[in-house]
């Protein structure tokens, strides 16, 4: 089903998709299994498939990209061939251009990401920083990276920074981090 102003309008044996809102999936000639809410939501898609697109511009860019979800105005626009993630406000994973196996939840959270795959990044303005880091965990507002290109680096807490790959960092250096219970360590 199509609604809108030019949406689906290059479909030829593309089957099972929902476009709603002008342009939506205008460009989908083969891709199926999608759904596109919003202006041009998922617009250049091609031959990508089982996607869901809600919000203005959401995957915009994508034409190749499958199994994707972004919900939130620009949420996932650059991702050309990324697949397997998952992007929900409002700019989230804004350039993320083929990353893949990722989750980013809060306004702008992963925005700046482009190549990195397999990160987590939980929080308004989650993870801005990260560009091509992989398997990076960050949780709370404004988590983040130090550089842009850290792995297996995890920022738990509100304006929390991972300085170094393979690190976990609780909370800020103003923080005191309280462990209750029995603390284990291996190594000293």
């Amino acid at each position: 089903a199509f609604f809108g102003r030019n949406s689906g309008s290059r479909n030829t044996t593309a089957s099972n998709n929902s476009f709603f809102g002008a342009f939506t999936g205008a460009a989908n000639t083969t891709g199926t299994d999608n759904a596109f809410f919003g202006y041009t939501a998922g617009g250049s898609v091609t031959t990508g498939g089982s996607n869901t697109y809600i919000g203005t511009r959401a995957g915009q860019s994508s034409t190749t990209a499958t199994t994707n979800t972004f919900v939130g105005k620009d949420s996932g626009f650059s991702t050309t061939s990324g697949g397997s993630n998952t992007f929900v406000g409002i700019r989230s994973g804004n350039d993320n251009i083929s990353g893949s196996n990722m989750v980013f939840v809060g306004r702008d959270a992963g925005a700046n990401n482009t190549t990195g795959f397999d990160n987590t990044f939980v929080g308004a303005f989650a993870g801005v920083d990260n560009l091509t880091g992989t398997r990076n965990t960050l949780l709370g507002i404004a988590a983040d990276v130090a550089a842009g290109n850290l792995n297996h680096a995890t920022a738990i807490g509100a304006d929390s920074v991972a300085t170094e790959s393979n690190s976990v960092t609780l909370g800020r250096s103003a923080d005191i981090v309280y462990i209750p219970g029995f603390l284990r360590l291996l190594q000293l």
